[in-house]
């Protein structure tokens, strides 16, 4: 049941989501632009990034701040082994691993 409801979620609400953050983030493009964008195809992507430890607060703030600027969200397990995993657009999932 949970999975249904995730699934008619991403297939009714997140589309719309995704096209408000394109838009907001495009305001000084022109309007053909705009609707370019807005018919392009939302992927979604997933990386789960293994590391040997993840403990310095520097190092855990800089994950939390890099997945907050390129609207991704995810998880991290602190300690040893370090593990995050991120979820979002398939665009910046790529430039966060990079």
């Amino acid at each position: 049941p949970v999975l249904c409801c995730v699934d008619s979620w991403v297939e009714n609400v997140w589309p719309s989501i995704w096209s408000e953050r394109t838009v907001d983030s495009n305001d000084d493009k022109s309007n053909d632009e705009l609707s370019k964008l807005e018919t392009k195809v939302l992927v979604l992507g997933r990386r789960l990034i293994y590391s040997h430890h993840i403990i310095a607060t520097s190092k855990r703030r800089a994950v939390s701040e890099l997945a907050s600027e390129l609207h991704l969200g995810g998880y991290a397990k602190i300690g040893w082994p370090g593990i995050i995993m991120i979820e979002g657009a398939e665009e910046d999932c790529v430039t966060y691993v990079d």
